[in-house]
């Protein structure tokens, strides 16, 4: 029986320094990276805010770490509130996006003309 041919020796595969080189991947990481950065920045300031706002009433009312406690904890709430929000608007756009792509090159679903080819060749 014969073996099946291999794909891998046809297409050699792209080595980690040449997919960097590729400026779709790279923009896809940046992508990634000002998402991760936005992110935990946004999540950062909404803490911190809500701990001075907690310290600062703490100091008004002369009360000692309550209302640092309950502001501190209540920020934590809206912080992952705001990331998971944030994710799902990112998972809408990128839902979106796949939807919007082209589905099929020249009549066939994508990626099958490139084999067609290759048989017929």
């Amino acid at each position: 029986m014969p073996l099946p041919p291999k794909n891998s020796a046809e297409e050699p595969k792209m080595s980690a320094r040449e997919a960097l080189k590729n400026t779709e991947v790279r923009q896809m990481m940046g992508k990634g990276f000002g998402i991760s950065l936005q992110l935990s920045s946004q999540m950062a300031a909404t803490l911190l805010l809500a701990g001075a706002i907690g310290f600062g009433l703490d100091r008004w009312f002369d009360s000692l770490p309550l209302f640092s406690i309950i502001f501190f904890f209540l920020g934590a709430g809206v912080a992952c509130f705001n990331v998971i929000k944030a994710l799902q608007q990112q998972m809408a756009m990128m839902d979106a996006a796949e939807t919007d792509a082209p589905k099929t090159v020249d009549g066939h679903p994508r990626g099958q003309a490139v084999n067609d080819q290759r048989e017929q060749d």
